[in-house]
């Protein structure tokens, strides 16, 4: 990873103190909307070495505990779809201030998204613009497509220009090729090792 790019904060606002919250469950949805976002720039090179385009990395941390960083995907699979739709028009909004280097430069820029949250992009009129003003950006797939079909997949505009993350790590195998037409498969290192 080479450059912190932002910072961003809570998605919601609990105004009950931990103590005051009673129930685990309530903790745990404080916890989580209270988290902090910080963003990374990850290169992605062609397999000739060339630079291909740059992938926006999520680190997730509690202000309680700055330099303690939690699992993205932990943090990403506790809050709700609308939620995650937020995050990637944050990371959106970012990522357009540097539209004239990823035009002059002539690299991409990838974000993780799950299949639900593709699905919810589809509703949002603010997400619609920004993907319609960055040619250049594109979606990877996480591994669990969050249970989309094929047949929907393939219903999204955006699907021309999505990948599939880390294929040969988890579940994406083989049979998550399947599931859509790539515009292009990054290949995980654990494939290689």
């Amino acid at each position: 990873m080479t450059k912190c790019i932002g910072q961003q904060g809570n998605l919601g606002v609990i105004q009950a103190l931990p103590s005051e919250l009673g129930d685990a469950a309530a903790f745990e949805r404080h916890y989580w909307h209270h988290c902090q976002r910080r963003y990374n720039f990850q290169p992605i090179y062609r397999t000739s070495g060339k630079l291909l385009a740059i992938e926006l990395l999520t680190a997730v941390f509690s202000p309680a505990f700055p330099q303690r960083f939690v699992s993205p995907e932990t943090y990403f699979a506790s809050i709700n779809v609308g939620e995650r739709l937020q995050v990637v028009i944050e990371q959106m909004q970012l990522l357009s201030r540097w539209h004239p280097r990823f035009i002059q430069d002539g690299i991409l820029a990838s974000v993780n998204v799950d299949g639900q949250t593709l699905h919810a992009l589809q509703q949002s009129h603010e997400a619609k613009q920004l993907i319609a003003s960055m040619p250049w950006l594109r979606f990877e797939i996480v591994e669990n497509q969050g249970a989309l079909s094929q047949e929907v997949l393939t219903m999204f505009p955006e699907m021309q220009h999505l990948w599939l993350d880390d294929f040969g790590a988890g579940v994406a195998n083989f049979s998550s090729l399947m599931q859509a037409q790539y515009d292009c498969i990054k290949v995980a290192r654990e494939l290689f090792i």
